[in-house]
């Protein structure tokens, strides 16, 4: 035999590690179990010693809100196991106190039914995670007070009632409260209360207002001592009232502790109100548990909505902070967005100053070469090559116009010069500059005027402009044979300038967008005509400027019509 040893394979070395961690993992859980069982059999044990059913009384039972809070904080598919242990650890309690194997059984049976019926609708209603809001609390107080105590107090008695021939009555009865009473003060107090929050009560700046409210609660118990035919034990409701304010949750938590075990303590050692009283142990018990319940209840639903006005206002201070930030932000952003522009439309500006210098040099030689003068000495196809040139140059021109123009009007610098002008005129002379063009397009352009002169406060070069550029659309975009119609009427203490046309017409779906810089329709007709589309923009910007509006109906295939509308007093709009 070698005394080499086998080499382990790095396969081999990852499943023996995921085995051992495996195995940790079961241990621990194994170790965790053991002692839930542990400390539930105790529980279980130590309640049923008070607990009467065949001549034990009841005081609280403990087991079943220590299993609740176990299943809250653990996943669903582990509730079966726990489940498991549960029943097997009361049990184990039952037949040490003397109760037989069936009986052991039935109760323990019982007791898991109520722990799942608190349990499945609050899982189901995604309520047991956090219980502090006011709404999972009320939830779980109803369902805790309501059927899971009634139905395994019916379970428990009607079994004790046929198989030992105990009361019904008196076993439902002291079931249902041992049981209801442990639910209440044990789950939410766990559930809602935090180490966090029981270290926050002993800080310096909260310890004195704590010793404060502790000793005003001695001295109320000291009273109850002293005095036990009087009603001192209604003070405890403004103590614990104080101490919710001061603490919240960990403060109920710590007055509700103590008032439990003092009055336990003062009803076994007969002292304090109860023991004036003549009625039976069990009445007693039952009066002092009843009496525990609804102060939890009560100071619980305080602490809830205390806990609730303090997370909205917490919620609102967040989100004031973050709406601060945001306008700050959003302030930064304009500030931003107002220099670029203003960036923007200064380049613009200087461009379009700089480019109308050169253009206007091209369009003047042009225009001297194409008129044919001796010097130019320009024949055969040079005067046409000049048309193309002069042509390109004024488009050019009007573009870098247009761009100008949009560019003042973005920055709010597009002073208007107002005079008292005659529309019907203005329009006339708008529409003599493009008849050429309607001419040679084999368009049709017909004006429609008032018998009288309609006078407004307007700018001569912007209504100019518009109707330029309402002219030119038309023209542009209505067939040889087609008709473009102007009409300038009176209007709504106003004017309205109506350009129809019988053109290719505009989709419906892309009217919206129409009157935006740079916009134009999507389609293959209006592709084949040049153009940016700032035309209509700026007619919509000029025409607002004014304190009027420009609106646009059309029919694809059928034709455009645009008005706009120039109120009477434009001076007062337009300022």
């Amino acid at each position: 035999m070698s005394g080499t040893q086998p080499k382990t394979s790095p396969g081999n070395a990852h499943e023996k590690a995921q085995r051992a961690r495996i195995y940790a993992f079961a241990r621990n859980d194994l170790v965790w179990l053991v002692i839930f069982a542990a400390a539930l059999a105790l529980a279980s044990w130590a309640s049923i010693r008070m607990t009467q059913h065949s001549g034990r009384i009841a005081a609280i039972w403990l087991t079943n809100a220590v299993v609740l809070v176990t299943l809250f904080k653990t996943e669903t598919k582990r509730w079966a196991q726990f489940a498991l242990v549960a029943f097997v650890a009361n049990v184990v309690a039952d037949r040490l106190s003397g109760d037989s194997m069936a009986t052991a059984c039935v109760l323990s049976f019982a007791n898991l039914a109520e722990i799942f019926v608190v349990a499945a609708p609050m899982r189901r209603l995604k309520r047991d995670a956090d219980i502090r809001n006011l709404r999972s609390l009320a939830t779980f107080m109803a369902l805790a007070l309501g059927p899971a105590t009634l139905l395994s107090a019916a379970l428990a008695a009607g079994y004790l009632a046929t198989a030992q021939g105990a009361s019904f009555i008196g076993s439902l009865t002291n079931w249902y409260a041992a049981d209801a009473f442990g639910l209440i003060l044990v789950v939410p107090i766990a559930m809602l209360v935090k180490r966090s929050d029981i270290l926050a009560i002993f800080k310096p700046d909260q310890l004195l207002g704590t010793a404060a409210s502790v000793a005003v609660l001695g001295l109320v118990f000291a009273a109850m001592i002293a005095w036990p035919t009087l009603p001192f034990g209604f003070l405890l409701f403004p103590c614990i009232l104080l101490l919710a304010f001061q603490q919240g949750y960990a403060g109920v938590a710590m007055g509700l502790a103590l008032i439990t075990a003092v009055m336990l303590s003062n009803l076994l050692l007969n002292h304090g109100f109860l023991s004036t009283s003549h009625a039976p142990l069990r009445e007693k018990i039952f009066f002092l548990q009843f009496f525990v319940v609804m102060l939890t209840a009560t100071m619980l639903i305080v602490a809830a909505a205390l806990f609730e006005k303090k997370r909205m206002e917490r919620r609102l201070r967040e989100v004031t902070k973050s709406a601060i930030e945001a306008r700050r932000e959003a302030h930064r952003a304009r500030l931003e967005a107002d220099k670029a522009n203003q960036t923007k439309s200064q380049f613009l500006a200087n461009m379009s100053h700089e480019l109308r210098t050169p253009l206007n040099a091209i369009l003047g030689f042009s225009d001297i070469i194409r008129g044919g003068l001796p010097s130019t000495k320009c024949t055969g196809k040079c005067p046409e090559h000049a048309e193309y040139i002069h042509n390109a140059g004024s488009h050019l021109l009007d573009l870098v116009s247009d761009i100008l123009d949009a560019s003042k009007i973005e920055a709010g610098k597009y002073d208007l010069y107002l005079q008292h002008i005659d529309l019907a005129v203005a329009v006339r002379d708008a529409a003599a500059l493009v008849a050429h063009r309607a001419v040679d397009g084999g368009v049709a352009l017909r004006i429609e005027e008032p018998k009288k002169p309609l006078l407004l406060l307007l700018d001569q070069r912007a209504v100019k402009q518009i109707m330029l550029n309402l002219l030119s659309n038309a023209v542009k975009f209505t067939p040889s044979g087609g008709s473009i119609t102007v009409t300038v009427r009176e209007e709504h203490k106003g004017a309205l300038v109506v350009v129809e046309d019988s053109g290719i017409g505009i989709p419906k779906s892309e009217l919206s967008r129409l009157g935006k810089p740079f916009e134009r329709v999507r389609s293959h007709a209006s592709r084949a005509q040049p153009g940016t589309g700032l035309g209509l923009a700026l007619v919509r910007s000029l025409a607002e400027l004014h304190g009027g509006h420009m609106k646009i109906d059309s029919i694809e295939s059928v034709g455009t019509t645009v008005s706009v509308y120039f109120p009477a007093r434009a001076d007062s709009a337009a300022a």
